[in-house]
C-alpha cells in the first residue's frame, strides 16, 4: 500500500512507429512503471500502427493506451482543448504538425489526471511529457522521492538536462538496450582544454558545427493543477494569478525551476542544482530509426510551433535529414548522413570522450526492466559487472587536473555577487545579439562558446558561491 506521504508522477508520450516497435514500447512502459511513475498515457498517432500490441497486457490501472482516426481526434480535441486550438491557429499552426498533437495530448493527459478519482493511479500530481526516444532517467530505485522533494520545496514546474545517445553501429533494433554511450548537455559540462577538445570533435563532424544534433534545451515536469498547459514539447505554462488560481500553495510560491542555465534564458534565480533525475534521449540511434523518423516526419515546416512564438530552425542537422529524406535518393543520402555525423565506433574516441567528462555510459536500462522485453537477435545481455550506474553528473571541477583563479563573493547578496549578475547579463544581452543576427551556422554553433561559458561561471558561483575560471 502507498505511503500517504507519498507523490505520485506520470508519463504522457505521442507516438508513432513505422515497420515495428522492436521492444521499445515495451521496455519503455516497464522501465517507467518500475522506477515509479504511476499512469503512463500512449497517445498512438497512426491508428494503423501496430507497436501498441507490444503493451496491449498491461493493466489499464497503470497505462492508458489512446488510438484514435484522425475525425476522432478532431472531435476530442475540440470539445476539450478549444483554447489551445485557437492558440495554435493565431500563430499559423495546424493540426497536421506532430508537435501541435503532441501539445494536445498532452493538455488532454492532464486534465484526465485532474479528473480522476484520488484512489486512481491517474490521479498524479506531476506529470512528465516526453518522446518515445527517451526515458527519464534516475540512478535510484525510485522517483517518488524526489518527486515529494519537488512538492516540499513549492516547485511546480522543472526542466531537466537532457543528454544525448550515440550508436556504435548501424543494425540497432531496441535503442533502449543496445545504446550505452551519451554526450553530455553542454550546459552541464565543466569547461576545460580537455572538454574543448571534446566537444570540437562532434562540433567538427557537422557542416553546422553542432554539438548535439538535436535540442539541448531539456524537457519538464509540472504539476498537475487547473490553468495549466503545455506550452511547447519542452514546458508548459502555469496558470496566473487572474484565473482565480492565486499564486500560494501549501504556504509556498509556485517556483519554474531549472537543471540548466541557459544563457538563451538566464535565470540566475530558478536554477536547481539536480542533475539527476535527467532525460536520455536516444535521437536516431540506428540507420532503421533515421529513416523511419523522417519518413514519419515528412517535408516537415521550418520552424517550432509553440503557443509562444513560432521559432525558426537554423541551418542544422534536422534539415539536413529533411532534404536527404525527400531527394530521389533517400536511403543512400541519410545513410551517408549516419555514418558521417551520427554512428562513433571508434573506440579510442569514445574511451577519450569518457575520459574527459564529455561522454558518459549509462549500462543499467535494460537490467531495471521487470519482464522480458520483446528485443531483437542483436540485443547484447549485460553483464553484471557493467550493470553498475555510473555518476551522471561526471567529472567536477574539483576532481580536474586543470588550474583555476578562485574568486570570492563576500555573499550572494553583496554588491560583488549583484556585479557578476550584471556581468552575466551582459553576456546574455551579446549572446542574444548574436543568435537574433544570425551568426554562426546551426542549431548549436549560435554564440555556443559564450553560452557555454556563462552556464559554467553561473552554475559554479550559484551551487558553491565561488567562480572559477581557468587561469
Amino acid at each position: 500500500m502507498a505511503d500517504s506521504c507519498d507523490v505520485f508522477a506520470g508519463v504522457v508520450c505521442t507516438l508513432r512507429m513505422k515497420g515495428g516497435g522492436f521492444g521499445v514500447v515495451d521496455l519503455f512502459v516497464d522501465y517507467h512503471l518500475s522506477i515509479g511513475f504511476s499512469h503512463i498515457w500512449l497517445y498512438f498517432d497512426d491508428i494503423h500502427d501496430d507497436s501498441w500490441k507490444e503493451v496491449k497486457d498491461y493493466s489499464e490501472e497503470r497505462l492508458t493506451i489512446i488510438r484514435r482516426s484522425q475525425s476522432e481526434r478532431e472531435k476530442v480535441w475540440t470539445n476539450d482543448s478549444p483554447d489551445l486550438i485557437k492558440r495554435l491557429g493565431g500563430i499559423g499552426v495546424t493540426r497536421d504538425h506532430v508537435t501541435a498533437r503532441q501539445i494536445l495530448n498532452a493538455s488532454e493527459a492532464l486534465k484526465t489526471a485532474l479528473k480522476a478519482p484520488e484512489n486512481s493511479s491517474r490521479h498524479v500530481e506531476y506529470l512528465v511529457h516526453i518522446d518515445i526516444d527517451e526515458l527519464f532517467y534516475t540512478k535510484s530505485n525510485s522517483i517518488i522521492p524526489h518527486f515529494r522533494w519537488l512538492k516540499s520545496q513549492g516547485i511546480h514546474h522543472i526542466t531537466y538536462a537532457n543528454h544525448e545517445g550515440i550508436p556504435h553501429r548501424t543494425d540497432i533494433d531496441n535503442y533502449f538496450t543496445q545504446i550505452t554511450l551519451f554526450r553530455r548537455n553542454l550546459l552541464t559540462l565543466s569547461l576545460s582544454p580537455s572538454t574543448k577538445k571534446s566537444v570540437s570533435f562532434f562540433t567538427s563532424r557537422t557542416p553546422h558545427h553542432q554539438y548535439f544534433l538535436f535540442y539541448d534545451n531539456g524537457k519538464s515536469a509540472v504539476r498537475v493543477q487547473p490553468g495549466v498547459f503545455p506550452k511547447n514539447v519542452h514546458g508548459w505554462s502555469l496558470p496566473r494569478p487572474e484565473m482565480g488560481q492565486g499564486m500560494q500553495s501549501e504556504g509556498k510560491s509556485k517556483r519554474m525551476v531549472s537543471a540548466l542555465v541557459d544563457a538563451r534564458n538566464l535565470n540566475l534565480k530558478g536554477y536547481v542544482d539536480v542533475r539527476d533525475p535527467c532525460i536520455l534521449h536516444y535521437p536516431v540511434c540506428g540507420e532503421r530509426w533515421l529513416r523511419s523518423k523522417y519518413e514519419i516526419l515528412g517535408p516537415f515546416p521550418t520552424h517550432w510551433p509553440s503557443l509562444e512564438r513560432k521559432v525558426n530552425i537554423p541551418p542544422c542537422f534536422h534539415l539536413d535529414a529533411r532534404k536527404a529524406a525527400t531527394s530521389p535518393k533517400p536511403t543512400e543520402k541519410l545513410k551517408d548522413l549516419f555514418l558521417s555525423q551520427v554512428i562513433l565506433s571508434d573506440n579510442l574516441e569514445i574511451s577519450k570522450q569518457i575520459a574527459s567528462g564529455t561522454c558518459m555510459r549509462i549500462t543499467d536500462i535494460a537490467s531495471r526492466r521487470t519482464r522480458k522485453v520483446k528485443g531483437s537477435k542483436n540485443s547484447t545481455p549485460v553483464s553484471e559487472k557493467s550493470r553498475e550506474r555510473e555518476d551522471i553528473s561526471g567529472k567536477s571541477v574539483e576532481e580536474s587536473s586543470e588550474k583555476f583563479l578562485v574568486l570570492k563573493p563576500e555573499s550572494k547578496e553583496s554588491g560583488e555577487s549583484a556585479e557578476f549578475s550584471e556581468k552575466c547579463l551582459d553576456l546574455k544581452d551579446e549572446t542574444q545579439k548574436s543568435v537574433k543576427s544570425g551568426r554562426g551556422d546551426g542549431l548549436n554553433a549560435l554564440a555556443m562558446d559564450k553560452t557555454w561559458l556563462i552556464s559554467q561561471i553561473a552554475r559554479e558561483f550559484l551551487v558553491t558561491g565561488t567562480t572559477k575560471v581557468r587561469s
